[in-house]
């Protein structure tokens, strides 16, 4: 009886830490600000990204990182679009958007109200004057795939420490 009680808890435990971290994959367009301006600055920066090997202790590359870097006139920020790329050196996505931002007169852009004020706010919504060019999406699960990882593996946990213990608690008054 004392496994699947500790089991339980532990699957209560992952879905309570996936549902605090919730709102970092789950976003509503009324928590959204449209942002208006015309280009002032704008860049492709591919990165490396580097994972550690515990068997040897040394840093190995596992993918390549593109960042889109763009600033309004307008605005004292920075806007920030990335995506793991894998093996490749350019991310076909980013390069399209870049060209067609330094090509129009305005830019459209959607932020979380509560990052006005932060240098890099995450972009939800990019629009210049004649079409979108990153639609919105309202969930974020490839951003953070830990989170609905833990809120399913929880909710598994759950389910079938539910169906142990009922099936204990039966058989011992029969």
């Amino acid at each position: 009886m004392g496994r699947p009680i500790v089991l339980l808890f532990f699957g209560i435990a992952l879905v309570g830490i996936g549902i605090y971290y919730l709102p970092n994959i789950w976003t509503n367009k009324s928590e959204l600000i449209n942002i208006k301006g015309t280009l002032k600055s704008a860049r492709i920066h591919v990165s490396l990204v580097f994972s550690k090997k515990y068997k040897y202790g040394e840093s190995v590359i596992s993918s390549r990182k593109s960042e889109l870097l763009f600033q309004l006139k307008e605005y004292d920020q920075e806007y920030y679009m990335a995506k793991n790329i894998g093996d490749h050196y350019i991310n076909e996505e980013h390069e399209k958007i870049l060209k067609s931002i330094r090509k129009c007169d305005s830019i459209s852009l959607w932020i979380k109200r509560n990052e006005m004020q932060a240098w890099r706010p995450e972009i939800f919504q990019l629009e210049n004057d004649e079409t979108t060019l990153l639609h919105f999406k309202r969930l974020h699960i490839e951003d953070d795939p830990i989170i609905a990882l833990s809120i399913g593996i929880g909710s598994l946990f759950i389910i079938l420490c539910s169906i142990l213990l009922i099936k204990n608690k039966f058989h011992t008054f029969h």
